[in-house]
């Protein structure tokens, strides 16, 4: 079997293209894809007769394939801004690194901003167009009213979510609510937990897929797991308390009591709280690791089945990787897998 090569398959800088200019001269490519606003960031080193070298603020975006792949299976990291150029003289190269940037300048600054009885949906499609930003299956998103009992300056009782900056909106109420959060290409990505638990794997990954020099570890851990969570929400006209039992939990009689947080607008919102603190208090509850070969499918919120492995052959799904191309070992990826439990 031919050994599979990775290049460099498309650079952009500016919105123009320099796939001659800067991708020929690129190395020791590293791509780091995390939930949330902004936090992937990107990694290079470039060779000083590159005839463009990308300087400080510049919107960069990288492509990465294998030579004999079609143009669709790559790697993209949407796009980022450079903030840190070194120059090596002992090496003579220049190493670049980028984070995706803060679209439109707006996401980042602290303002202040609350919604009122407003829906998970809403608040999302509403941030979106304040950042100029598409919403990927908008109308999938839940309807569920988010926030907790308050009064307004009317003395009227509201149900209010809030946060300093848009970022934060965004990111608390996909962990407050039970969504994976990722924003990348000019697009709201909002997976949903719910999802995850009815999707098909995009792969299997088996032993034979691991780096020779790593091991892949599975991890169970009972640290911070819940079997239960309680809430408060309004029913009927009067405030109730339940219980939101978590099936797949591996301890017993440990209760997460979120009754301090305030009052849920009806059951529906209190559901889909108690799910999304489930969620995000029982993450470590098994999670995978490993180095393998380069893949495209490796994409964050991407479902993969494990088979072969003496323990964890579970569905997964992807919440963190890094993507490297090196001279000496070709395309690798590493992966963060959590298990996908249904609720």
């Amino acid at each position: 079997m031919a050994v599979k090569r990775p290049i460099i398959s498309y650079v952009s800088i500016n919105s123009s293209v320099g796939t001659t200019s800067i991708g020929n001269y690129i190395s020791d490519f590293s791509y780091t894809e995390e939930p949330g606003f902004g936090r992937s960031h990107c990694e290079f080193t470039l060779d000083p007769s590159a005839t463009l070298i990308p300087q400080i603020g510049d919107a960069v975006e990288i492509q990465v394939k294998y030579s004999s792949d079609p143009a669709p299976n790559n790697i993209t990291t949407g796009t980022h801004k450079v903030n840190d150029v070194i120059y090596d003289h002992a090496r003579k190269v220049y190493n670049i690194g980028m984070s995706a940037f803060d679209f439109n300048g707006g996401a980042l600054n602290e303002i202040g901003y609350s919604y009122d009885n407003a829906s998970i949906r809403a608040i999302v499609d509403t941030q979106a167009t304040q950042l100029s930003l598409t919403v990927n299956n908008l109308s999938n998103i839940s309807g569920a009213i988010a926030g907790f009992q308050t009064q307004n300056s009317s003395s009227q009782t509201v149900y209010r979510f809030s946060g300093k900056t848009r970022a934060e909106i965004l990111e608390s109420l996909a962990q407050q609510y039970g969504f994976l959060l990722r924003v990348k290409a000019g697009t709201i990505f909002f997976y949903d937990f719910l999802d995850f638990e009815n999707a098909s794997p995009v792969l299997t990954l088996s032993p034979t897929s691991i780096a020779s020099d790593s091991t892949a570890q599975v991890r169970f851990s009972t640290d911070g797991v819940y079997s239960a969570v309680r809430v408060q929400y309004m029913s009927g006209g009067s405030p109730i308390t339940s219980d939101l039992s978590i099936q797949y939990a591996n301890v017993t009689n440990r209760i997460l009591n979120l009754q301090s947080k305030g009052i849920l607008y009806n059951g529906e919102s209190a559901a889909r709280f108690a799910y999304g603190a489930a969620k995000d208090n029982n993450k470590e509850q098994q999670v995978f690791t490993a180095t393998t070969e380069g893949n495209w499918l490796y994409v964050l919120g991407a479902i993969i089945q494990l088979s072969g492995f003496n323990q964890g052959n579970h569905k997964y799904f992807l919440r963190r990787c890094v993507h490297t191309l090196r001279q000496s070992d070709s395309w690798r990826t590493m992966i963060e897998l959590q298990r996908v439990f249904n609720i």
